[in-house]
């Protein structure tokens, strides 16, 4: 279980088509499910895909208190899983 927090210097989003092969096709939905419904779908722009090997978390919210949800959300994901998960999540004001 691996949990790294990464942004891509470039400013790049994710290509929700790279790299399918990896990982098993419902494993990022059901990630992205499991956020939605811990933040009650308070991230903006979420999208849950794979890039560089990992598993890409990328979105958008209004406070630190969602951005904290959807890093429980993950842990809770991967405690179970061996996937190594990037995060790239940017509060707004």
């Amino acid at each position: 279980m691996t949990l790294q927090r990464l942004f891509p210097k470039d400013g790049s989003t994710i290509d929700s088509r790279a790299e399918p092969a990896l990982f098993p096709e419902d494993v990022g939905a059901r990630l992205k499910q499991q956020i939605e419904a811990r933040t009650g779908r308070r991230v903006q722009e979420l999208c849950v895909a794979p890039r560089d090997g990992r598993l890409w978390v990328q979105g958008r919210v209004k406070t630190y208190h969602v951005k904290q949800l959807i890093l429980a959300a993950v842990m809770d994901f991967i405690a179970e899983r061996k996937l190594t998960v990037g995060l790239d999540i940017c509060v707004i004001a």
